[in-house]
């Protein structure tokens, strides 16, 4: 049976915390589910609620959509993977606000929302009247990359229509402080697509986390004793699970080395241990759910617990990472690390980065250790005053107005 939510990250009695912080909102674990089919009906939700997982997220919610149940289906060809052409939710989104208030309250929801501009607008605009209303917190995920809508093909690969499509989102405004709002994107696969994915979303400070990845679109698999496609009369599928592990590692790494420092990533597909190592926040759940039921969460978060107990971490500390500057002058994200606190169950609080600069006295002499030069091996600068060595280095970075050349000694 799943451990019950109250119980959930607890690391005296279960080993490490999973407890983290997304977006300002506390989940009691790292690990919850993804907008999918079994997240679908209140009874799926309050399933979930029950279960070990960190949050609660709905099925995607998009008005007009038309569920088709002879054509919109999932299947699981080899046990560890799906396909599935099922698009969004049959239920609208007033069903979901209806039901989240139903729920126990004891750990954050993730309300799964797509449409045009205007009417996603509307409803970021309702769930921010409801989020006051919820205990655990509410975060608003936009859906910009369901593979499987007929002739709509997701906006998340066009990157003006996106920037267009956010702005019309919040031209009424900023989403209260009471409200997380985030995307779902496409899974992206060369550089010119995650660059300009990064910009957009960078550009649009109302947005507080992304999720990486949805499924990959086109998938078909073919079943040898119908000679038929597995999703018949459809053919093709959006792929997940394993097959599509390292494809979300890549997204989750990319997108966190191109994101604002404030923008969340929260992985999606495969490993928790390995999500979280690429820089996610958190890490949703998809086909194990479909496999196992709300039971995965239990194992999934006992093996996390597991990898982190051997390696002698007792907390996942959910602060972020720092930048480094390669020798290229290009900046890198550095991915959180998992660390020990101090005292179980201590707060760990924001981290900030300071420059410290230490310099020798200036009368000391700089130069070659005792040791590292000899016959054969002359060093390699000669001995110099530690005052006229940062001398010249500071004349090096100020350019002379009239000549355009550094005032280093004799230029």
């Amino acid at each position: 049976m799943a451990a019950s939510s109250d119980n959930a990250g607890n690391a005296s009695s279960e080993g490490p915390s999973l407890r983290t912080v997304v977006c300002g909102l506390s989940l009691p674990s790292c690990v919850f589910n993804s907008s999918n089919p079994f997240a679908t009906s209140l009874e799926d939700l309050q399933a979930l609620d029950a279960s070990a997982a960190g949050a609660v997220a709905t099925r995607t919610a998009c008005p007009g959509f038309v569920h088709d149940e002879a054509t919109m289906k999932w299947a699981s060809p080899d046990g560890a993977n799906t396909i599935n052409c099922l698009g969004y939710s049959p239920l609208p989104f007033e069903y979901y606000t209806g039901c989240l208030p139903q729920l126990s309250g004891a750990k954050p929801c993730w309300l799964s929302i797509s449409g045009s501009a205007e009417e996603v607008g509307a409803m970021v605009r309702e769930a921010a009247a409801l989020a006051p209303s919820l205990p655990g917190g509410l975060a608003v995920e936009i859906n910009l990359s369901c593979p499987n809508i007929a002739g709509k093909p997701p906006l998340a690969y066009d990157f003006d229509a996106l920037r267009d499509y956010l702005g019309t989102v919040f031209a009424a405004g900023p989403p209260p402080p009471t409200l997380a709002v985030g995307v779902k994107t496409t899974p992206y696969f060369y550089d010119a697509q995650y660059t300009g994915a990064a910009a957009v979303l960078n550009g649009c400070p109302h947005l507080s986390f992304v999720t990486a990845i949805n499924t990959v679109g086109n998938g078909l698999y073919v079943d040898v004793a119908t000679e038929a496609p597995l999703l018949a009369p459809s053919c093709y599928g959006g792929l997940g699970g394993a097959a599509v592990h390292a494809i979300a590692l890549g997204n989750v790494r990319r997108l966190r080395a191109l994101l604002r420092p404030s923008i969340a990533v929260i992985g999606c597909g495969g490993a928790a241990f390995r999500h979280l190592l690429c820089g996610a926040s958190a890490v949703m759940v998809a086909s194990a759910l479909l496999h196992e039921g709300v039971g995965v969460f239990a194992r999934v978060e006992a093996e996390l617990r597991g990898i982190m107990a051997s390696k002698g971490y007792s907390a996942w500390a959910d602060q972020g990472g720092l930048e480094a500057c390669r020798k290229d002058g290009e900046w890198v994200f550095v991915p959180p690390v998992l660390c020990d606190p101090r005292r179980e169950g201590e707060e760990v609080p924001a981290r900030y980065s300071i420059a410290f600069f230490c310099n020798p006295n200036k009368a000391t002499l700089v130069q070659c250790l005792p040791g590292c030069s000899g016959e054969g091996n002359p060093p390699r600068y000669a001995p110099i005053n530690a005052f006229e060595y940062i001398t010249r280095r500071l004349c090096g970075t100020i350019d002379d107005p009239i000549t355009g050349q550094g005032h280093r000694r004799g230029e």
